[in-house]
């Protein structure tokens, strides 16, 4: 539900929309990789409690790829001070 209310949003506005998914840390790396590849010019995390398990990792590869970010909880943000 989440993923298809961006799209039609995205799409209303123009923009190109990438979705990854990630099941875990592998995952999530790799989208990454392929963010890092395309030159994204920002992301938005998803509420999926993978992405709490992993926040500090998910930070971590933010910070180093310097790509602004939205994340649907104050714990991330917390994390990049």
């Amino acid at each position: 539900m989440q993923s298809s209310d961006m799209r039609t949003v995205a799409q209303g506005m123009g923009l190109k929309l990438r979705i990854f998914e990630a099941s875990d840390e592998r995952g999530i790396e790799s989208a990454f990789a392929t963010l890092a590849q395309d030159k994204a010019d920002a992301l938005l995390v998803g509420s999926d409690p993978i992405f709490l398990v992993h926040r500090e990792k998910l930070v971590a590869l933010v910070a180093a790829a310097a790509i602004p970010a939205i994340y649907q909880y104050r714990d991330f943000t917390r994390l990049a001070d």
